[in-house]
């Protein structure tokens, strides 16, 4: 050890790095940055979970290494596909992880591990007033199909999150992280082209299972077609991120 307090002061700095990467964010999110702002949280997951983003999210598991991994199981083995079999059957997740050379016993500890991480169905909505009407309308967002609506207008991005887990998780699987960690969301929605993001959010509440989020944002003032993301990222796993193109007519 490089002196005596080493693992002391590291708990320390871990813990003292995730405040800063939090401020970092909400000063990012302020100045319109999309692209810092996904790399940092995408550096709170790989601090948190003692992983590089490029390593293979799978081996966030127990028992789980990337040299145990095949190439050509990759799909297979990929930690959002897994999380839904798990959630299903225990026998086809064992079918699938005995191809990584794992033993019944370490199976079963990731099995254990990996039902409790959360399985989320998000649903989007745009709220506002629409070209056809005077009235204030929720229509939900059909993903590959183009929104019309009003140039210089206000609207209201309705984000309905659902854990589809039989017992709603609350603490992260972080055993390489200082302490433990609550489950969190970072909820955004920026353009890819102009690399600008347009409204940020955390969602925190997830000790329910049906949480709710808005993102306020003002269209473009001129007619144009807009294409803009989605994105929904954990503040604590890799790979458990989701994102959605929302494409809008304004007129």
């Amino acid at each position: 050890m490089p002196c005596s307090d080493y693992i002391t002061d590291l708990k320390s700095v871990l813990d003292q790095s995730i405040r800063i990467l939090q401020a970092m964010i909400d000063i990012s999110a302020e100045g319109g940055y999309l692209v810092l702002c996904l790399r940092l949280v995408q550096l709170m997951q790989m601090i948190i979970q003692a992983r590089w983003v490029t390593d293979p999210p799978v081996t966030t598991l127990p028992e789980v290494e990337k040299h145990l991994i095949p190439s050509k199981e990759l799909t297979e083995l990929c930690l959002p596909h897994l999380c839904n079999v798990a959630l299903k059957s225990y026998k086809h997740f064992e079918e699938i992880m005995l191809k990584t050379q794992l033993e019944h016993k370490e199976i079963e500890k990731a099995y254990a591990t990996i039902i409790e991480m959360p399985v989320v169905n998000v649903h989007l909505f745009i709220q506002g007033f629409w070209p056809d009407s005077e009235e204030l309308q929720k229509k939900q967002v059909e993903i590959g199909k183009r929104m019309e609506i009003s140039a210089g207008s206000e609207y209201t991005l309705l984000v309905e999150m659902k854990i589809l887990n039989r017992v709603v998780p609350s603490k992260a699987h972080a055993p390489k992280f200082s302490k433990s960690k609550d489950i969190g969301w970072f909820i955004m929605l920026g353009s890819i082209e102009q690399w600008e993001l347009i409204a940020l959010k955390r969602n925190t509440n997830t000790r329910y299972r049906t949480t709710s989020s808005k993102l306020l944002f003002n269209t473009p003032s001129k007619p144009s077609h807009v294409n803009w993301t989605f994105y929904m990222m954990s503040d604590c796993y890799l790979g458990l991120d989701q994102q959605y193109e929302i494409e809008f007519n304004v007129i």
